[in-house]
């Protein structure tokens, strides 16, 4: 995910977001979940009670981290 999208997202007044993991092998299932859940985190959203639920938008937070240093760290990321 590009923060570009989550930051438009943001801004627009999107309440929530979700993830989703297009694998094309069982080795890539979930591959930089992690990275994205911190960038919703890092742009005001929080995780639902339901592991499985749509986070939502917390508050008016400022971005933890550029949009540039969160995307470098999804697309450098290894597979």
């Amino acid at each position: 995910m590009d923060a570009t999208i989550l930051r438009s997202w943001r801004k627009e007044g999107g309440d929530t977001v979700t993830f989703d993991s297009d694998a094309h092998s069982p080795s890539a299932i979930a591959h930089l979940f992690t990275e994205a859940a911190d960038m919703a985190q890092a742009y005001g959203f929080r995780p639902a009670k339901d592991p499985f639920g749509f986070w939502s938008r917390v508050g008016e937070l400022e971005p933890a981290f550029k949009a540039s240093e969160l995307t470098y760290r999804l697309y450098t990321a290894p597979p």
